[in-house]
Order: structure tokens, then sequence, then C-alpha cells
């Protein structure tokens, strides 16, 4: 069954492989997927100081992020 590796921790996941399975999302303007437990554990935004590889992802595509007001990157919702 495929999977997806989480852009934060580096874990598989499943994501639509089965229906009603989706143990993440995909960021599509990111063009990442985050398993749900990097979701939950970053509810209120990313540090991209202590997550390089997602900085170089962003980086490396030309994204630019605005910090929130506690120096954190929201999530996008798609």
């Amino acid at each position: 069954m495929p999977t997806y590796p989480c852009i934060l921790c580096d874990r598989s996941f499943q994501f639509g492989t089965a229906p009603g399975i989706y143990r993440g999302r995909h960021i599509g303007s990111w063009g990442v997927e985050i398993c749900d437990g990097c979701l939950r554990g970053n509810w209120d935004g990313i540090d991209l100081e202590t997550r390089p590889r997602l900085a170089e992802h962003l980086r490396g595509r030309g994204i630019s992020v605005t910090k929130n007001a506690k120096g954190l990157v929201n999530i996008p919702s798609s």
C-alpha cells in the first residue's frame, strides 16, 4: 500500500490509499505532505529553524513565507 513521507518528521503515512484513510494532509501550495501528528504538534505554526528540510524545500521552490506573531510559519489550508 503506497505511503507518503511527512516533510517534517519523515515518517511515512497513508493518505487516501483506501477509502476514508487520511492520516495527514497534502499542502498543495507548498507541494508537501504533513502527517496528522506533526499537524497537531504544530497547530500554532512551524519553526523553520528547527525544520531545515522544510525550509530548504520552500527556498528551493521560491516560496516566501510570513511569520505569525509567535515567529512561526502558519501551515496553509491547501
